[in-house]
């Protein structure tokens, strides 16, 4: 348990062509809950990913920290992130995928074999324990590699448009499943997204990352409107429309949002 995370005054540039720097994040600050499903929806390319990176430790921030509510640094050893490409050990299977983190951890083999089939179960692949990856749909693929982030017993997860490769009969039906594992699970998730829709149906808190360079621009609190969700209920449609009207988007930039949505 990690308990509270704050982020606080994070800022991020590059070097940009013909010298200088490209500044792409800026002061971001917000806190992540104990246990919430929290959700950072932003068009492409506002620097989600950069962001998502720093909380994993992957890379460094220019300034700014991010810190435990008790004021210790947040580790490696504390998350595990899932990215959009599926990231999966070709010459292993599934259940080998799965069991990897234990592995590094020093769990005996029987018992690490125990905890990958019941996380493999878990997310609906019992019985496809033995296949390679070749073998399986982009769906499946992406379930292997939630059922190996379960798999490292961390508190927090980070997810990094986990289901932005997938047709959208697929997709919805990978989101229903990771709500169902995360509220089975009460693990603290982090969900970046350039879907207002996956936002809505998924989030207890919606930040909208956006600006050059980005910030969090606005927050939506969404944990009164109770699970399962309907997209075409009047709260959601509602708040919908308040948050795209609210924000920084054009018209041209919303419907690339829902394109890739």
């Amino acid at each position: 348990m990690v308990g509270d995370i704050c982020v606080r005054g994070i800022g991020k540039a590059f070097p940009a062509e013909g010298g200088g720097l490209h500044p792409v994040l800026e002061h971001v600050e917000f806190v992540i809950h104990d246990k919430e499903f929290l959700v950072l929806f932003g068009p492409s390319q506002c620097g989600k990913t950069v962001l998502m990176e720093i909380l994993a430790g992957l890379t460094a921030p220019d300034s700014g920290s991010i810190q435990r509510e008790d004021g210790t640094p947040l580790s490696t050893g504390d998350l595990c992130m899932v990215f959009q490409k599926y990231a999966l050990f070709p010459w292993k299977t599934c259940l080998e995928n799965v069991a990897l983190p234990m592995k590094f951890r020093g769990i005996p083999r029987r018992a690490r074999q125990e905890k990958a089939m019941a996380f493999l179960e878990l997310v609906g692949l019992k019985g496809f324990e033995h296949k390679y990856p070749r073998h399986l749909s982009g769906g499946m693929k992406q379930r292997v590699a939630i059922a190996r982030a379960y798999a490292k017993e961390c508190p927090l997860l980070l997810f990094d448009e986990p289901f932005g490769a997938l047709d959208a009969q697929t997709r919805l039906q990978m989101e229903e499943e990771l709500l169902r594992i995360w509220q089975r699970e009460q693990k603290t998730v982090v969900l970046i997204t350039n879907s207002i829709d996956e936002a809505l149906l998924l989030g207890d808190r919606i930040l909208v990352l956006d600006g050059a360079p980005a910030s969090i621009l606005s927050e939506y609190d969404l944990r009164d409107l109770p699970r399962p969700r309907s997209l075409s209920h009047r709260d959601i449609l509602a708040l919908r429309q308040t948050i795209l009207s609210n924000s920084s988007l054009d018209s041209n930039r919303q419907k690339e949002v829902e394109r890739r949505g």
